[in-house]
């Protein structure tokens, strides 16, 4: 008897236990399934309260400052900043022999001169030849509009020759001039056709796989240290003073690399972002340039830095860039407008195939 009641136990008990088991499982399954399931609802969003956090949140970097002179620095914070050069090379393999060792020689000066941690970046970029390409077409247009005119004179002198049939003098001066015109429209025809020509091979190689440019950049700092001086300076006398050192660096760099065959030139703020923004979007830095950029219906959907909004305030004046934020504004909430509306077309037609279906 005690071994079946001890069975009867150990039955009860896994009986129990399988119970709790499929309750539980039976919980998460409704608490997943029911519960935790939300409705999706499309929420109205008003941009004009809405919270953006300033771009420089996400960087490592406090500002990009515009220096007097007009140099670009990158504040990083506790008075470091950060600036750098572009440098362009020259075609070394087809140099000779005695350029080759000079470049050498005067590289390895370069780099003794270097008395701070440096980086050394290199960049490819699309060379947009889009002006060119349109200035292409407007001479192209400009033939036109002349072998227009000069068909019209043809038609003119032609009848003018038939005219001085009965005339020797005039039909040989007329015929003269006939003879120079069908000249020139052929002329005029080449080059429309040369011009067509160009621009096609233009648009051929104006592709970023076929036409890019290589550049170098050397990016350096300066770090202001409180015991250079004998009171702390103010921010503004800290900014003077760390361009005055960058462009120092900079003259010291770019005239040691001169030495070597090389141009250089002073990074600007925009080459500053541009260089940022084509390390974290390689593609699209291609594709939609700076300047484009800033100009776009976009700009309310991303912050600037103070500088430059200030920048381009100077550059438009107040009046006209607070009318021309207003306007990306209107055009902004016409194209919200415009995408809500089709957003709600698109959901009732989804509930009426839904009913449908039912």
């Amino acid at each position: 008897m005690g071994v079946i009641n001890d069975l009867q136990l150990y039955a009860i008990i896994i009986l129990c236990t399988v119970i709790a088991i499929g309750i539980a499982g039976g919980a998460l399954v409704f608490y997943f399934l029911k519960v935790r399931k939300v409705s999706a609802e499309e929420e109205i969003i008003n941009y004009d309260n809405f919270v953006r956090t300033d771009a420089k949140e996400y960087c490592k970097f406090d500002d990009i400052i515009v220096g007097k002179s007009g140099m670009g620095m990158i504040h990083l914070g506790n008075d470091c900043y950060v600036s750098g050069i572009e440098v362009q090379g020259y075609n070394f393999q087809g140099a000779s022999a005695d350029e080759k060792q000079r470049t050498m020689i005067n590289a390895i000066g370069f780099f003794n001169i270097l008395e701070a941690p440096i980086q050394m970046c290199q960049t490819v970029k699309a060379i947009d030849i889009a002006n060119n390409i349109e200035e292409v077409r407007e001479d192209a247009e400009e033939i036109e509009k002349k072998l227009l005119a000069t068909q019209e004179e043809l038609s003119v002198a032609i009848e003018n020759l038939k005219a001085f049939m009965g005339n020797d003098d005039y039909y040989l001066a007329e015929e003269k001039r006939v003879k120079k015109l069908i000249n020139t429209i052929q002329s005029l025809k080449w080059q429309i056709d040369e011009s067509k020509e160009l621009m096609n091979i233009m648009s051929a190689v104006s592709d970023t796989n076929f036409n890019t440019m290589r550049s170098n950049q050397i990016i350096f700092s300066y770090q202001y240290s409180p015991d250079d001086d004998i009171e702390r300076l103010s921010d503004e006398e800290i900014v003077i003073k760390a361009e005055q050192e960058l462009r120092n660096q900079a003259g010291i760099y770019g005239g040691a690399l001169e030495s070597c065959g090389c141009t250089w030139k002073i990074l600007k703020p925009d080459d500053l972002v541009n260089l940022i923004r084509r390390h974290l979007h390689p593609v699209t830095c291609d594709e939609i340039p700076l300047d484009k950029l800033l100009n776009s219906t976009y700009n309310s959907l991303y912050v600037t830095t103070e500088s430059f909004e200030e920048l381009e305030r100077e550059r438009r004046g107040d009046l006209e860039y607070e009318e021309t934020m207003r306007e990306y504004a209107q055009q902004l909430a016409e194209k919200e407008k415009e995408a809500q509306k089709t957003f709600e077309e698109t959901v009732a037609s989804l509930e009426e195939d839904r009913e449908k279906v039912v």
